[in-house]
């Protein structure tokens, strides 16, 4: 369990809207990293596409970031090396066997 000392009380500001929030005080960074990113990105659909809601942009940056997340877990995914090299270990064992 987390000390209280652990934690920090921060509110972070993402587009028009003030969020306080108890994190994990070595987190700060990403969570303020985070929102700024957020800000950036809706900044730029702002640019992009005049005269929207800020829903229609909200969607449009939580797909833009679902989008690079999936991207990363593929990316980062080791399983099919991890499988290659089972099938490999199971190849050069029977091979052992036989020889």
């Amino acid at each position: 369990m987390n000390d209280d000392k652990d934690m920090l009380n921060i509110q972070l500001r993402v587009s028009d809207f003030y969020l306080p929030m108890t994190i994990k005080r070595e987190e700060e960074e990403y969570y303020r990293e985070a929102a700024k990113r957020i800000d950036d990105l809706l900044n730029l659909y702002r640019g992009i596409f005049k005269a929207q809601d800020t829903e229609k942009y909200m969607t449009m940056v939580a797909l833009h970031l679902s989008v690079t997340a999936v991207k990363l877990e593929r990316k980062n995914d080791t399983q099919p090396f991890k499988d290659k090299i089972e099938e490999l270990t199971r190849t050069l064992e029977e091979y052992l066997k036989e020889g």
